[in-house]
């Protein structure tokens, strides 16, 4: 009785790989079982059978596309390598797997037309590229980050006495010559001050004159009101004093006196240590 049921649908069995459009399919099923009148066991087995081809096992890398993709595509493995020109030896899979179709789809552009075998082969290339480079995206956040080692401070040290024995250049060659420039340049600044100073109009009388205006009343009282408030004024340095003497040449005086008369060296300025303090 099984025999004589499904004998009918033998015809079905042996395409592999149907590409008929459904409305076909269907139609060619439902005019055999009118003519072959199935009992409820050889039902439950075309269903059973029906229900199981739509799993499809993995396909060799090897094996031959249903239509070339172009000249040196051929097969899947030529396929998945236009795809990935890069991708390691080492994760390259033998097989490949194939999306799941029924023998009798319906997933695809209509009822009435036919599989798309190559789209077919083409999304499958396409699934397993994709989980390849997920695969290599992985492997590459798990290698570890290369990192520069610091450099020692011994180093960076000796780097940066030696750029400034370069800019120095030869100044720390000779230690007294550096001392002896910046003298000289200092000198000549003070001299052209002095000179400067001493070329203003100052009004400058005699020693004599200011000595008897110095030694008159009225001299000690102009400078008795203005004691407390009298400047003191430092001694010049010697390498200013001896500078100021090139230029300006006073007349020869004891050094001990007790009357200093700085007008001559461009100060308006009369020293005078015999002021006695007047009652007034």
């Amino acid at each position: 009785m099984y025999n004589r049921c499904t004998r009918w649908y033998l015809p079905l069995v042996l395409l592999p790989f149907p590409i008929a459009s459904p409305y076909f399919l269907w139609l060619f099923i439902f005019s055999t079982t009118l003519h072959a009148r199935p009992c409820f066991y050889c039902i439950i087995l075309l269903s059973a059978l029906f229900m199981s081809s739509c799993y499809w096992q993995p396909v060799p890398l090897e094996s031959s596309l249903a239509v070339p993709w172009s000249d040196n595509i051929t097969t899947y493995g030529d396929a998945l390598a236009s795809l990935l020109p890069d991708l390691p030896d080492d994760i390259k899979p033998t097989n490949i797997p194939v999306l799941d179709r029924c023998w009798c789809d319906f997933s695809g552009a209509g009822f009435f037309d036919q599989f798309n075998v190559t789209e077919w082969e083409r999304r499958s290339v396409l699934r397993l590229k994709d989980s390849l480079e997920v695969e290599l995206k992985a492997r590459e956040a798990e290698k570890p980050v290369k990192t520069e080692p610091a450099p020692e401070p011994q180093a960076e040290s000796t780097r940066v006495e030696e750029a400034s024995e370069s800019s120095e250049g030869p100044s720390e060659s000779a230690p007294g010559g550096s001392t002896v420039r910046v003298t000289g340049v200092a000198r000549s600044k003070i001299s052209g001050l002095w000179n400067k100073v001493s070329a203003w109009p100052f009004p400058r009388k005699s020693d004599a004159s200011a000595r008897d205006t110095a030694s008159t009343p009225a001299g000690r009282f102009r400078w008795s009101r203005t004691d407390d408030y009298t400047p003191r004024v430092r001694r010049l340095t010697e390498t200013i004093v001896s500078t100021h003497t090139q230029t300006v040449r006073p007349s020869p005086t004891s050094l001990l006196r007790k009357e200093y008369d700085l007008r001559p060296y461009g100060f308006a300025v009369v020293l005078d240590f015999g002021w006695e303090k007047s009652d007034s």
